[in-house]
């Protein structure tokens, strides 16, 4: 399939090929046909995500907007405390994809997220505002509805302003993230708060201005139970009760949240990071059973690539060379993961048993350079000359061993990744000098998440003492790489924001203690929940949802 440059026509014309693919496949199910077909890969893959996060935005987008018109109605229960909300936040909406649009951000898995956010946290600046306009109406009769809209704004401007602004704040640091999708999530979430600030200041209040000056049967019947002591609402009277509680003894309350965000805290030292791109997907998916099936009865599905390369041509053709590489197979091939794998050193064992009367103890490395080129001359002459392109280089300096795995789970990947480190270690030397995909922008930006998650940065290539280079690329090599920058990139962005916060509520009110004690109940949730996570075990994801002891972390 060809690849995606992120455009509408480039996935429709993707979504189209595959459409076709399986609808001849269909064709010869439906003939009756006794062979089965199963269709894999990153193209079909890519697809079905995309298929699956619009199936799944028209899921939850009626209930999301129903369970937000249900809200509004228990609390306001008047036509314009439910429609002119929603009209907000649906023209917020609009104007966000527009601006997407004009500025070529393209809407992708990370994207999608965006609208449920923006809907639910965007809504809170109207309902401040709309609450504010009641609360004026009921408790001054025969105020005017531009009057109640004055005082409202006048009381509640400036604190629904810092509040929307400092959430913006927040999701503007997703722009320090290395890859463009979590960057391209935080300026479109950070356009839409944006969007729902301005309308909720501008386009609320000159609507509200235009109905008549109703008062709320919801607001207006809170209020006179306020005004008869002892009548209050059971929530109001347990709320005043423990608050009451808590003021009176605050050693302990004090005690018990150092206590307890202590424990979540060495939780924090037990947080690993896990990651797939087949197990987020639902277990009846075509694309994850073809997978399933494909991986188990073939070597893998998750090419891993390992390239040895030398300093001079022929370096290949070297017997050491090349016992070790088939060493390297053997020895990878003892990990559960690994279904099998291949290289040019398989090639010339084969050869070598074959052309000794195929007994199976002569499949091993004949011992002269001059009988391996020979060999690989013959095998040019008789078959396909490019039959090796994929496994060694035209000068033989270099050569790729393809491992084939059965699991695209990154501790999985990582541990095979180990395995071979640790075998070429053994066999070649130590390292000598290390290149990882970590560029000087992310020494700081993902430094923290890494720690806080336990990752390592992704080693793509290093040399040993012998002389050879080592590199490590391909399918799987990619995914641990991803798995880095999403979840130690969030990590990483999430105290980026508390930063950005702090920063800017300092600067604001011109306190530092002002600051501190805005991103302090920030910070004691970040520490509680990873904590627990890695009190319990679980796990760190790149993905979205719970599920079988995973946390899929989503930006």
């Amino acid at each position: 399939m060809e690849p995606s440059d992120g455009t509408v026509a480039s996935i429709a014309r993707r979504e189209t090929g595959y459409r076709q693919l399986q609808a001849l496949l269909d064709g010869y199910r439906a003939s009756g046909t006794p062979e089965h077909f199963w269709v894999t890969g990153r193209g079909p893959m890519e697809v079905t995500y995309a298929e699956e996060v619009r199936r799944e935005v028209g899921r939850y987008a009626l209930p999301m907007v129903g369970l937000l018109g249900l809200m509004l109605w228990l609390t306001y229960r008047t036509p314009r405390g439910i429609c002119l909300p929603l009209l907000v936040v649906s023209l917020a909406l609009l104007w966000t994809v527009a601006v997407m649009a004009w500025l070529n951000i393209p809407m992708d898995f990370v994207s999608t997220m965006m609208p449920v956010i923006v809907a639910t946290t965007g809504l809170a600046a109207s309902i401040h505002i709309l609450g504010g306009y009641y609360h004026a109406l009921s408790t001054q009769p025969g105020l005017s509805s531009s009057a109640a809209v004055l005082r409202a704004m006048t009381a509640l401007w400036e604190p629904v302003t810092l509040a929307s602004v400092t959430t913006t704040v927040g999701f503007l640091s997703f722009m320090t993230a290395t890859l463009l999708p979590v960057r391209y999530f935080g300026l479109a979430t950070a356009i839409g708060f944006t969007a729902s600030l301005v309308l909720s200041l501008t386009l609320l209040p000159i609507a509200l201005s235009w109905c008549p000056p109703t008062p709320s049967p919801r607001v207006r019947a809170a209020r006179t139970v306020a005004d008869q002591p002892g009548t209050e609402r059971w929530l109001t009277r347990l709320l005043t009760r423990w608050g009451a509680t808590l003021g009176r003894a605050p050693m302990t309350v004090l005690l018990t949240t150092v206590s307890v965000v202590s424990l979540c805290a060495v939780g924090l030292l037990r947080l690993t990071s896990n990651s797939s791109w087949i197990d987020v997907m639902h277990p009846d998916n075509p694309i994850r059973r073809a997978d399933e099936v494909l991986r188990h009865t073939f070597q893998g599905t998750l090419p891993l690539y390992v390239v040895v390369a030398g300093a001079t041509p022929d370096h290949i053709k070297d017997p050491a060379v090349m016992e070790t590489l088939h060493r390297l197979q053997a020895d990878a091939e003892q990990d559960p993961s690994v279904g099998g794998s291949l290289s040019i050193a398989e090639y010339v064992a084969r050869m070598h048993r074959v052309l000794h009367e195929d007994r199976a103890e002569m499949e091993r490395i004949p011992a002269s350079r001059e009988l391996i080129a020979q060999y690989l001359l013959l095998y040019s002459l008789s078959g396909d000359p490019t039959a090796f392109a994929d496994l060694v280089d035209e000068t033989y300096q270099q050569a790729n061993v393809v491992l084939f795995l059965r699991s695209d789970q990154t501790q999985d990947i990582a541990r095979v990744v180990k395995r071979v480190e640790a075998f070429v270690t053994r066999e070649c030397g130590p390292r000598v000098g290390m290149a990882t995909a970590m560029n000087l922008r992310e020494q700081w930006s993902m430094g923290v998440g890494r720690w806080l998650a336990h990752i390592e940065p992704t080693v793509v290539h290093w040399q040993t003492t012998s002389g050879s280079q080592i590199g490590l690329a391909g399918p799987a090599s990619l995914l641990i790489r991803t798995n880095e920058l999403v979840v130690a990139g969030q990590l990483s962005s999430l105290v980026t924001s508390l930063g950005a916060v702090f920063l800017f509520t300092a600067l604001r009110f011109g306190s530092i203690p002002a600051g501190l004690l805005h991103i302090v109940p920030l910070s004691l949730v970040l520490v509680m929940s990873f904590g627990l996570l890695g009190c319990t075990r679980s796990r760190v994801m790149s993905g979205g949802g719970w599920g079988r002891g995973d946390c899929r972390l989503w930006p």
